[in-house]
């Protein structure tokens, strides 16, 4: 075992139940380089819904209606490469993929069928997190389609406009909080593990 893995194990054991979380996430990350960033990257996502979630949009002028679209563009398209690549694609880099390199094959699961639950209020409640992310992202955002119809446009703006607003912004933290807590339950239980066997 090398002398930085050791030094990180003594680090989670020595530490307090705050810090324990940290060293915990490092742990997982020298022993799995492809989990490198998954946890700030679901810090930055929620930190961004949060943001989002605490604007007041009566109170936007003009400028900032133009940030809170793009903040909301960053929001889905990190959302979509982070939970949503092709299932096909065996080295994409989604979280669910990051589980199944170490080993954790039923979290996997476990988080893709949350994004598959559909929990959204209004027009968009037909749909789940996977179809309404990736209908937008990957019909108004990233590509342009022009082979789709005026119809099919307008559902796409329809379900944009209402995916990062209102109770389904809310309804949108909820789904990646439960994927973070099965990453995180996966990283903490990693990380004790490894102290047993050390």
């Amino acid at each position: 075992m090398s002398q930085k893995r050791n030094q990180i194990l003594d680090d989670f054991r020595n530490s307090d139940r705050f810090n324990r979380e940290f060293h915990a996430h490092n742990i997982f990350k020298n022993d799995f380089s492809v989990a490198d960033g998954f946890s700030g990257s679901f810090t930055k996502l929620l930190d961004r819904c949060l943001f989002l979630n605490n604007i007041e949009s009566a109170d936007l002028g003009e400028d900032e209606v133009l940030l809170m679209s793009a903040l909301k563009d960053i929001i889905l398209v990190g959302s979509r490469a982070m939970f949503l690549e092709g299932v096909g694609l065996r080295k994409n880099f989604t979280l669910q993929n990051c589980l199944k390199v170490a080993g954790f094959e039923d979290e996997s699961k476990k988080i893709d069928s949350i994004f598959h639950e559909k929990r959204f209020a209004g027009f968009i409640s037909d749909y789940s997190f996977s179809k309404a992310v990736r209908d937008v992202v990957n019909k108004k955002i990233a590509h342009r389609d022009g082979s789709i119809s005026d119809k099919a446009k307008l559902r796409i703006s329809k379900i944009e406009s209402e995916i990062l607003s209102g109770i389904n912004l809310s309804l949108y933290i909820s789904y990646i909080y439960d994927a973070h807590e099965i990453y995180n339950s996966v990283v903490m239980k990693y990380a004790a593990d490894s102290l047993s066997i050390n």
